[in-house]
């Protein structure tokens, strides 16, 4: 989160088996798609990531690191915490690490063609 714009960040984008299950859908592999679904409703597949994603949303939340729409599909991040979150990232050098991660969710959303 510390590398987008800190108002309106959208969930979807945050949250990786998300963009993973939107973008098999936008290319037409809808079948897939579906395929996961079902593994979903069974307990596993990206059901699991889904919880995950919601568990640290809460967290962050509760210690108001961010906050959260009324439907919970977009995000803001106080200033002061994006920046002291990059600062960190600085510091034990893995900001690299998260902006290539960063790109790689937004190219992942947005393909081109």
């Amino acid at each position: 989160m510390s590398f987008f714009d800190r108002q309106g960040i959208p969930g979807w984008v945050l949250n990786p088996s998300r963009i993973a299950q939107d973008g098999m859908q936008a290319i037409g592999l809808d079948d897939t798609a579906d395929l996961e679904s079902d593994d979903s409703s069974q307990g596993t597949g990206s059901n699991i990531d889904d919880t995950s994603f919601e568990d640290d949303v809460a967290i962050l939340r509760d210690y108001y690191f961010i906050t959260a729409d009324e439907t919970e599909d977009k995000f803001e991040m106080y200033g002061l915490v994006q920046l002291s979150t990059r600062r960190w990232l600085e510091k034990f050098r893995q900001e690299e690490t998260f902006r290539q991660q960063y790109i790689e969710r937004m190219a992942a959303s947005f393909p081109t063609g």
